[in-house]
């Protein structure tokens, strides 16, 4: 960019006057948050020397009950006070990185002048309320990421504004540098977009706020429905998307959405680290994230030793049987807290037994519940009679822990009764939780927005556990059809059924172009689809290295030639995975390198920034590396089914810059065709 263009002369000065602002903001509220602090140390003292503690009397004791209202009230007025700007300081501070992105020049009417907005990663305004910066989540910067010049619109509460839009400007900068602007229409001319995928990847993922593209823009801006489904091809930013959606919903939901209330769901445990810089970069606070071994812990059902398969079969059983199932005696216990029983068996099974002329269910365990509370507050009572409020009040205190128990249904054995339900000795924790859930109606109506990664991975049994348990929450799921590399896993079919009985009708949309690889890895994972898909696959990256296959003629002549590989990536930029399609395959690779061998990555190990390490093809899911080489590309490894199909095209995709594909012998009927294909082309040449 040449720094006698005037329109970037402009630029640098418009971007040193924004600078300018966020310095002298930041320095005024960290001296706002000084004053406020000393001030209110200083009323909490002059508070403290004239409170007068008297509890001699009722009278006394009211009073001094109001001068502590009192103190809490001005200690509360000087708590929000300093929280407003300390939030604001926080947006400053996240600003001073890089103040905006991108422009855009808006024109509401033929006769007006065209107004002026500035994109960034948070909004801000000045003392006159104008704004400095405009945030990429309000509803004015959609009409950037619309990606049409001319007219277009833009909806605010649920009106439409149309608009033309006269210039659409991105801005590469750093701090209050400019170092580029371009003036960009459709997506594949995004110079920046272009730029961030060339540079290094990290140990981290990034936030894509710059960049976002039209198909992303329409999932991360999506109206609120009950269940989203986004079937996103390898590479497409799937996890990108689904965090800048969670970054959406805190903007739009800001005053009713709290960080927990949000779920994020992963059945790799890597993923968590490699994702959780991304919301808090956008100055937003991560939400719980939670794998299926933790989600099931915190349910109370944990599942012990290796996970058993749950067919989901069994869990419509449970559905179709309890309506006409008896209960019996031996289907409650009594409750016992610190070594006490409070009801014995017999106890629960009296009040049960009130309300066995309904279906074993929620109403029929609602009723012995309040039963069994109204028994237990009648024995605890000093009068042996139902209390009065105060009473009531204080026994429930005093003891906590049977009234929870009660309240938790743990006197309910789903043991026994799944036993004679399901015809089995054992069941699954899946089945216990489930079967839970169907008898005491138990879900989180706390949780209310559920976010699935590789959504592929669940099984329907899984699927159908968290439908029924957050009922009352809206899910956004997101995964790659081509990606269920593990059998007996749910089709992107069955989620419309799983989904539509407990929240109504599912969307979905898709994903089809790849951020991630270079045209001609995408090529090589896409040969592996059907025509119709293959034909919908592009990628943006600019063209790279073709990708390397290589058959060798022994074991030893691999473990050889891999070696080499591995010592050439050791010397070069950026991060090289070494993958194989199990965990045992990778121990094998291992002892056969000896000390050649990479760094073995494991579940719950971080990434490392560059260098090679090795790991199985299980937990590389969702991740991303410059280089891959795949080291049993065999057909006894691979082979030509479905799940063969999937492994590969999944592993290929984790490349994004380079892939070497190995075989000892014979290569993947998968892979056969290509190859033959490619030198095919090369002889022509």
């Amino acid at each position: 960019m040449e720094y006698n263009d005037p329109t970037f002369l402009q630029e640098q000065q418009h971007l040193s006057g924004t600078y300018e602002k966020l310095t002298i903001l930041e320095t005024e509220l960290e001296e706002q948050l000084r004053t406020l602090k000393d001030a209110a140390l200083e009323e909490k003292k002059n508070i403290r020397e004239d409170l007068t503690l008297n509890f001699d009397s009722d009278v006394n004791a009211m009073e001094t009950y109001a001068e502590f209202e009192v103190m809490n009230h001005v200690i509360d007025g000087y708590n929000i006070a300093a929280d407003a700007r300390a939030e604001k300081l926080a947006r400053v501070r996240q600003l001073l990185k890089a103040p905006y992105f991108a422009r855009v020049c808006l024109r509401y009417a033929p006769d007006e002048e065209e107004e002026t907005f500035y994109i960034g990663s948070a909004g801000l305004t000045d003392e006159h309320h104008d704004h400095i910066v405009i945030d990429w989540r309000s509803p004015v910067a959609e009409t950037y990421y619309s990606q049409a010049n001319g007219r277009t619109s833009y909806t605010v509460d649920g009106r439409k504004i149309e608009v033309d839009l006269t210039l659409r400007r991105q801005f590469s900068l750093q701090r209050d540098r400019l170092l580029a602007y371009f003036d960009t229409s459709i997506a594949i001319e995004d110079p920046l977009l272009l730029d961030s995928l060339s540079r290094r990847r990290t140990d981290r993922m990034q936030a894509i706020t710059a960049t976002i593209q039209k198909e992303q823009n329409t999932v991360i801006r999506h109206r609120d429905v009950p269940v989203l489904l986004v079937n996103g091809i390898a590479g497409s930013g799937k996890t990108s998307v689904m965090l800048q959606r969670i970054a959406y919903l805190f903007y739009q939901k800001r005053d009713s959405l709290k960080p927990d209330q949000v779920c994020l769901l992963t059945l790799n445990p890597v993923f968590r680290k490699y994702i959780e810089n991304v919301l808090p970069d956008m100055g937003e606070s991560n939400p719980r994230t939670l794998t299926w071994p933790e989600f099931m812990e915190q349910t109370g059902c944990p599942e012990r030793g290796r996970q058993a398969f749950t067919s989901a079969d069994s869990l419509r059983q449970i559905d179709g049987s309890l309506a006409g199932f008896i209960l019996q005696p031996s289907d409650v216990t009594g409750i016992s807290h610190g070594g006490h029983t409070f009801l014995s068996a017999a106890d629960v099974w009296k009040a049960v037994s009130k309300y066995t002329r309904f279906p074993a269910g929620p109403r029929l365990f609602s009723l012995a519940e309040d039963a069994l509370e109204e028994t237990l507050r009648r024995r605890l009572s000093k009068r042996g009679k139902e209390p009065d409020r105060k009473e009531r009040n204080r026994i429930e205190n005093q003891f906590a822990g049977p009234f929870n128990k009660i309240r938790s249904f743990t006197w309910i054995r789903t043991d026994s009764i799944g036993r004679r339900l399901l015809g089995r000795d054992r069941l699954t924790a899946a089945e216990s939780l489930y079967l839970k859930m169907a008898l005491t109606g138990m879900e989180d109506k706390y949780t209310r927005y559920v976010m699935v990664d590789e959504v592929q991975d669940y099984t329907e049994a899984q699927l159908m556990v968290l439908s029924r348990y957050y009922r009352t929450a809206r899910f956004m799921m997101l995964g790659d059809e081509n990606q269920a590399i593990m059998p007996d896993r749910a089709a992107f079919s069955a989620m419309n059924d799983i989904f539509g009985r407990d929240h109504g009708r599912v969307l979905t949309c898709d994903l089809m172009t790849s951020y991630r690889s270079s045209p001609e890895i995408t090529e090589l994972f896409a040969s592996l689809l059907t025509e119709r898909d293959r034909i919908r696959i592009s990628s943006v990256r600019r063209p790279g290295i073709e990708p390397v296959i290589e058959v060798l003629p022994s074991g030893k002549a691999l473990v050889g030639r891999l070696a080499e590989w591995i010592s050439r990536a050791e010397n070069e930029e950026g991060l090289t995975a070494v993958l194989t399609s199990s965990v045992s395959g990778l121990e094998r690779l291992a002892a056969r390198l000896g000390d050649r061998a990479p760094a073995v990555i494991r579940r719950g190990d971080a990434l490392p920034e560059r260098g090679v390490i090795a790991m199985d093809l299980s937990l590389a899911k969702g991740l991303e590396f410059d280089t891959v080489i795949l080291a049993d590309a065999d057909p006894d490894v691979y082979s030509g089914d479905r799940i063969g199909r999937n492994r590969l095209y999944t592993a290929i995709s984790r490349a994004a810059a380079r892939v070497i594909i190995l075989a000892e012998k014979e290569l993947t009927p998968l892979l056969a065709e290509w190859q033959k294909q490619q030198l095919s082309d090369e002889s022509r040449r």
